[in-house]
Formats: C-alpha cells, sequence, structure tokens
C-alpha cells in the first residue's frame, strides 16, 4: 500500500512491521491493506483508513487471515452506525489535525497508527454527521455480515429505530427507569450528529434530570451526559449555559473517580479550554496547569498533548500579562525538544514556531523573526512548499512582518492564500486567516477598498461555513465595520457593530474584553455619524466595565478615557473633559 500525501517517512514498528510514519501527526500507516470482501471490477472498490491504537494495530497486522477475531479487534459501536469498522476517507495528510476523523466512537483513544482497507463500494457506508459538533467529520461505517467475516453496509434508520426503543421503553419501564433515561440519552447524541440540535437539547435535559434523580450528579452515566450537553451547548453559542454543566461534570468525575482519573483529566480538559474560549483566563490557568503537569508525568515532555497544553498555557499566560513566564515556557518547550528529537523534527518545529509567536506578541519581533523563518524554511524543505503546515507558517511569518516589512507581509499573505485556495478549498479555516490578515495588513496600509472585498469574502464564507453569530464570524464583522468607518459608510457601519456587541454579550457575557471592545467600535461609528449623546453613552459603558476587569490605570482604560473626553468635548462640555483630561494625568 502507498500513501499519495507528503510528508511521510518509512520505518518500522516496534514488532518490526513495516510503516509509513506521518511526521506532522506522527501517526503511522500500515505498508499494507486489508482486502474486504471480493469486488466484481477493481473500479468498484474504494480505500478507506482506519484509525486505531498501537495495541489494535498490532493484532490486525500480525493476523495470518481476516477472520472473526479480527473483525472483533476492528470493530466499534456508535449510534452513529451501530457495531461495524469505522474508517475515514482521508490517510493522515488529508486531515486538518490528528483528531479530526479519529474520535468515533466518542471517548476513543486517541489514534496512533492506520490501517488501508480496500473496501467494495456498496459494502461501505457514508455517515455524514451534520451536527455542529461533527464539522469536518469524514465518517464511514462497514458491518461484519457471516462467519466468513464478509462485509456488507446495513442500511437502516437508527433514528427510527432508537425512537422505537425509546417509546417501548417509556411504556413498559416508565420514563424514570435507567434503561429508558439511557435510550433517550443514545437519540439524543444520533440526533445531534444529524444535525438536529432542538429535538437534541431538549432530550439530553431529559435523560440528565432524569440520571441525576436516579442514579447521583457524579455517576458516570450522568457525567457522560453533562458533558454531552455543554458540548452541544458550547457548539450552538450558548456558552454560558455549557459553564455550569461543564464544573458539575468535573466535580462528578472528581468525586467518583478521583483526581488523576482519564475520564477526570478529560472533563477537566473540556472545562479548560471552555473557560478559554469565555475569556476567563484565571479560571482556565490553574486547569492547564494541572493537565500539563499529569501529561508532563504520564505521557513525558515532548509528546504531542504534552505539547499542545503548552501551547494553550501559553496563550493563556499571554492574556492574564505574564508574558515573561510565557517566554519561558515556550523556550523549554523548544529546547527540550531540539535536545530529544532534533531540530528538525515536527514538534520541535512547531515549538519554534510557538516561540516566535510569543516573541512576536512582545513586540520582539527581531527575535522572532529568524525563528519563524527557519520553521518555514525546514517545513518547506520536508513538506514542500503548498503543504498547510508550510502555507499556515508563511501566514505567520507574515503576521511577524506586518509592521517592519509591509510589502514582504503582503507578499506572504497572498501566497498563504493562494496555496490555501488550491490545497484547502476557499471556505477553510487556513484559507479564511490568510484573507483575514490580508485584509487587516490592507487596512492598516490605508488600501480601504481592497480590504472591503477581502473582508466581505472572509465574513460571507464564515456566515455561510459557521454560522452567523459564532465567534470568528463575529470577528470578520467586526474588521469589516471598521473599514467602512473608515470609508464612511456609517450605516453599514453601524448595524454591523451592534450586531456584533449583541452576538459577543451573548455568548462571552457584558464584562467580557471582547464585549467591551465592541462597544468602543460601536462608540467610534456613533461618533463620526455625530450622534454624540449615543456614543457619550456607550463610552462611558465601556470605561466602567474596563475600570472594574483592568483598574483604572490599565493602558486601555485610559484610551477609552481619552475617546470619552473627546466625545465631551465635541457636546461643548470642555470643563468635564478637562477634569477627564487631569484624572488621566494623575492615573498615569
Amino acid at each position: 500500500m502507498e500513501v499519495q500525501g507528503s510528508g511521510y517517512t518509512v520505518e518500522t514498528s516496534t514488532l518490526q512491521v513495516p510503516v509509513y510514519r506521518h511526521e506532522a501527526s506522527n501517526i503511522r500507516v500500515w505498508c499494507q491493506a486489508l482486502q474486504m470482501g471480493l469486488p466484481d471490477a477493481e473500479s468498484n472498490m474504494d480505500v478507506l483508513f482506519h484509525y486505531t491504537t498501537e495495541q489494535r494495530f498490532h493484532a490486525v497486522s500480525t493476523a495470518a487471515c481476516v477472520t472473526l477475531e479480527l473483525w472483533s479487534t476492528l470493530k466499534q459501536e456508535s449510534v452513529l452506525g451501530g457495531e461495524g469498522v469505522y474508517a475515514s476517507g482521508r490517510e493522515p495528510a488529508e486531515l486538518e489535525e490528528a483528531a479530526e476523523a479519529l474520535q468515533l466512537p466518542r471517548g476513543a483513544a486517541p489514534a496512533e497508527y492506520c490501517v488501508p482497507l480496500v473496501v467494495p463500494k456498496a459494502m461501505a457506508y457514508n455517515a455524514r454527521p451534520a451536527g455542529p459538533r461533527f464539522q469536518g467529520c469524514d465518517i464511514w461505517v462497514i458491518h461484519c455480515d457471516d462467519e466468513a467475516g464478509a462485509l456488507r453496509h446495513v442500511a437502516r434508520n437508527n433514528e427510527d429505530r432508537f425512537r422505537r426503543i425509546m417509546e417501548a421503553f417509556t411504556l413498559e419501564l416508565g420514563p424514570d427507569h435507567r434503561d429508558t433515561l439511557e435510550s433517550v440519552s443514545y437519540l439524543a447524541y444520533l440526533l445531534d450528529a444529524h444535525g438536529k440540535a432542538d429535538e437534541a437539547e431538549a432530550l439530553y435535559r431529559q435523560a440528565l434530570d432524569g440520571l441525576t434523580a436516579k442514579l447521583g450528579a457524579d455517576h458516570p452515566d450522568t457525567v457522560r451526559n453533562m458533558n454531552n450537553l455543554a458540548a452541544l451547548l458550547q457548539a450552538r453559542g450558548k456558552t454560558l449555559e455549557a459553564l455550569p454543566l461543564s464544573i458539575a461534570a468535573l466535580r462528578g468525575c472528581e468525586a467518583r473517580l478521583g483526581p488523576d482519573h482519564p475520564d477526570t483529566l478529560t472533563s477537566a480538559s473540556n472545562l479548560a479550554h471552555l473557560q478559554k474560549s469565555l475569556g476567563r483566563h484565571g479560571e482556565a490557568e490553574p486547569l492547564f496547569r494541572r493537565l500539563l503537569q499529569w501529561r508532563k508525568a504520564n505521557l513525558g515532555p515532548q509528546h504531542a498533548e504534552t505539547l499542545d497544553t503548552v501551547f494553550k498555557l501559553m496563550q493563556l499566560l499571554q492574556a492574564n500579562g505574564k508574558v515573561g513566564e510565557a517566554e519561558r515556557l515556550a523556550l523549554s518547550a523548544y529546547e527540550g525538544c531540539k535536545a530529544e528529537l532534533g531540530t528538525e523534527h515536527s514538534l520541535t518545529l512547531e515549538c519554534m514556531a510557538s516561540l516566535a509567536r510569543v516573541l512576536h506578541s512582545q513586540d520582539k519581533s527581531d527575535q522572532a523573526e529568524p525563528l519563524m523563518r527557519s520553521a518555514c524554511s525546514a517545513w518547506e524543505r520536508k513538506l514542500g512548499a503548498d503543504h498547510p503546515t508550510t502555507l499556515k507558517g508563511t501566514c505567520s511569518l507574515a503576521d511577524i512582518l506586518t509592521q517592519r516589512r509591509p510589502e514582504e507581509a503582503e507578499r506572504l499573505y497572498r501566497r498563504a492564500l493562494r496555496g490555501h485556495e488550491s490545497s484547502l478549498g476557499p471556505g477553510h479555516p487556513d484559507t479564511l486567516a490568510s484573507l483575514d490578515g490580508l485584509g487587516a495588513l490592507l487596512t492598516a496600509r490605508g488600501r480601504l477598498e481592497e480590504a472591503e472585498a477581502c473582508c466581505r469574502r472572509c465574513l460571507q464564507e464564515r456566515e455561510a461555513k459557521l454560522g452567523a453569530e459564532q465567534p470568528k464570524t463575529l470577528d470578520s464583522a467586526s474588521s469589516l465595520a471598521e473599514v467602512l468607518r473608515r470609508r464612511g459608510s456609517l450605516e453599514e457601519a453601524q448595524l454591523l457593530c451592534r450586531r456584533v456587541l449583541q452576538g459577543r454579550e451573548a455568548r462571552l457575557g457584558a464584562s467580557h474584553p471582547r464585549t467591551l471592545a465592541s462597544l468602543g467600535s460601536l462608540a467610534a461609528v456613533l461618533e463620526a455619524q455625530g450622534r454624540l449623546t449615543d456614543a457619550e453613552r456607550v463610552c462611558r459603558r465601556q470605561l466602567r466595565g474596563q475600570e472594574l476587569g483592568l483598574g483604572v490605570g490599565h493602558s486601555e482604560v485610559l484610551a477609552s478615557a481619552v475617546r470619552l473626553a473627546a466625545v465631551l468635548d465635541a457636546q461643548g462640555r470642555t470643563r468635564e473633559a478637562q477634569l477627564l483630561h487631569d484624572s488621566l494625568l494623575q492615573a498615569r
């Protein structure tokens, strides 16, 4: 079996089985393939990829033939397709990230190996989950049929089947019986995967209420439903509703399983990411520190999951103003990987790029630039100029060069944009990140007509792919509003600013820094429209929120106070403006 993507090296597994190792994800692909069924013609076969653990891979790779014992090793269980062999249509080089197609059934261990499967087209079924939590998944299911291990796809309507089961249990056992509640939970998960979020949410809540009353808040079944409901709420933008559920799930795991159980750590990770998305960095930081400590001790400091936690903690430390610690953490990770893995290992290069980004965030672009250039050069040699990892590094290098070398930054943004469009498509997140960066650069350079075109396209793509109220979509709306304000299209700019404010307030809360920043953008538009009374009201609201969150001497608070003073002065209230200026001088 020969894989088609780039970034693979040939090696042997610990049982001396030849494999291709995909460097970016560290997943090993078997050099052979399992053929399932006998096709009428070669053209009737598809190649799919089954992702699994090292232990299961060794059982598969050492089997003499396709047997029922082998199927029992491959098969998994999910309400998306019942019991069968789950696979992806994508090899590792085609995945945006390793977890993209590897987490079905939910809770499965991270994939380490990939088994190519040659499958008759008539026997493979694309599950096509439609829920927002399943975006990007490419899930195929194959079913074992008879004693010889031949495969067929059982075309069954799982949704109808689980509805009938739930109704039968409700009638025979009662609505509060444990089996009834489990059937409600399974149906909710299936509806979630099919994109029927309203009904899924209602059923998750029904199951959770019943299981909490029946089994207690810390029972594993109850905690699983808490996590499922919290994940659905977060995917629907109801982040504040998801938070207490995620907190309760972690407490339940800690009480029942202890602080170091894998399920407890999974709940801690879920809560950490949720707190981070809400901007509650103080609450998220100790959770990420706890995860990092456990992963270092149990997985090793250079393990991919450990380093991912390092990167998340670095971002939090930067947001909390602990930039020195963030830099030390990034440098330690980079030096450790370089010593243990070598200068051009994929994880070393990722650590190098992360260190460059941290340095750039501290206005140390002179130190960040050579690191990012080195990482990009290595990726280009190893993976090719048009590989998504290389292009993502190109975009990061453009970010670093925006202030110092804007002409080169623009060329790099355009190169990354072309490459991402060609390899990933116009609506891929990496494509839109390149477009976003280019739009911001053009805005800063005063090329507003070109910037508007970039920002409009980015907003349209994100609205279509993510929905109108998702954070990235709101970011694009905010960028477009700023361009329109500078171009004098004030009515449309105001509508966009109000939309962004409303969306961030609903998702993040009234006191979140991004919500408060939205107030500043709206105030600037209102001031430009001459609606000074409205602008003053919005400025005062922003200033109060920032003073409570940041303190009176913070630079952002001072900038907001300057804007308010300008609005007061424009209304002829010179005395009030002067008093505000005097208070600013004292605060400095």
